[in-house]
This record gives structure tokens, sequence and C-alpha cells, in this order.
């Protein structure tokens, strides 16, 4: 066992492995304090060796689920990036919200018709939302949280950035998280 420069009164801790009786090898956690007289003499070096057999199991278990994690983290964001893809590339103009009404996601096609983007519709009621229609909508969303039964082909109008009315065809649905519990419109 080759022991590092230990200064009188510190401790060090070495990790190495011992051959036990029956011929395994054994790792050990060794602690070193060292002590050195007036002459920088080794007075005396006490050693502590301690079995580290279940620690080291439980350091590859560890290392085991951490790949499997990994492994399914990179599997949800490739297909987090698939579906954000699909939706990027539809025509139709999409905007996802959390179930507190903070707009989470817009698409290419949205930002097109109406001029706003994601970060322009964090406010609590969604500026494109014209007077007129705001109780209508607010029926509708409260209708689809309660049944989950999607809305679609409700003829409505919505304010583009730069002020427009656009005549608008409105759908939406649920959706779910991976337990089934709603997490956005």
């Amino acid at each position: 066992l080759a022991t590092p420069t230990v200064r009188s009164g510190e401790s060090r801790r070495v990790e190495s492995y011992v051959l036990a009786k029956d011929g395994r090898e054994v790792p050990v956690e060794w602690h070193i304090t060292s002590t050195f007289d007036s002459t920088d003499r080794l007075s005396y070096c006490f050693l502590v060796g301690i079995d580290i057999t279940e620690r080291r199991k439980a350091e590859e278990t560890v290392t085991d689920l951490g790949a499997g994690y990994k492994a399914l983290y990179e599997k949800a964001a490739t297909e987090l990036e698939y579906y954000r893809s699909a939706l990027d590339s539809t025509l139709s103009a999409t905007v996802i919200y959390d179930m507190k009404g903070k707009a989470s996601y817009t698409n290419a096609a949205f930002t097109a018709m109406f001029g706003w983007i994601t970060e322009e519709l964090q406010n609590d009621q969604p500026p494109f939302v014209p007077e007129s229609q705001k109780n209508i909508e607010k029926q509708m969303i409260d209708s689809l949280i309660q049944s989950s039964t999607p809305c679609k082909d409700i003829d409505t109008k919505r304010h583009s950035k730069d002020g427009r009315l656009i005549p608008t065809r409105l759908s939406a649905s649920l959706l779910h998280d991976q337990k089934g519990v709603p997490a956005g419109i």
C-alpha cells in the first residue's frame, strides 16, 4: 500500500484492494493518520481499513440507474423534439396553454397569423381575445376542463398584434401528462 504524504495530525483516505483468505479481492478504504517528531521523523502511523464492498455495490447500482435514467431522458427529449417539430410544421395556428392559462408554446403559423410569440402571452388574459369573446371563451374552456370533450370548429374572432380583427375557426382539447392528468389546453 503506497501511502500519500500526511502531515502530523492530518488524516487521509486511500482506497485499495486486499486479498482475502479465500482469494477474493476486497475493496478497502484506508484511513491514515501519522505523527512526526520535531526532526520530521515519523513517530507513528495509524491505519484503519474498512471493507467497502457494499458501498461499491451501491455505487455500481447508482451508476446503472443513472445510465437508465439518462437513456429515458434522452428518449423523452427525442420524442418531445419530434412532437414539437410536428407542431411547428403544421399550417394550423397553434397555441398551448398550461392549466393556469399561461401560454407555453406557439408555433410559427400562429406567429405568422397573429404576430404574437409565446413570451408575449404570459399574462392572465390572452391579448388576442376580443372583449366580446372573453365570456364565450371562458365558458368553452370551463366546459372543456369539466367534460374533457374537445371543442371543434367554433367560429370566433381574434386580434392580431397589429390590431386587425381576424375571423378564426377554433378547436381545443385537453393535453394530458404521462399519468393522464390534464396538463394543458
